[in-house]
């Protein structure tokens, strides 16, 4: 199984996938990856040159091409 498949089945996560706009810990960016070795995912912001590594249920929301709501994570 793959680092993403495994987030989205143990997270309960099945719309994630490379390219979703998240907004994480109040940044909008995108998903450009997901770690080999742990379960965060990587989100490339459009004011930096940085990708962001973040855990895929603390203070994230997800949403898909149309800007609806997927899910939103407080904590």
């Amino acid at each position: 199984m793959t680092n993403l498949n495994h987030i989205k089945k143990f997270y309960k996560m099945p719309f994630l996938k490379r390219g979703l706009t998240v907004v994480a810990q109040g940044l909008k960016g995108r998903i450009v990856s997901f770690s080999k070795t742990s379960p965060y995912i990587h989100v490339k912001f459009p004011h930096s040159k940085r990708i962001g590594i973040f855990h895929p249920t603390w203070q994230m929301a997800y949403y898909d091409k149309s800007g609806k709501l997927l899910a939103k994570y407080e904590d």
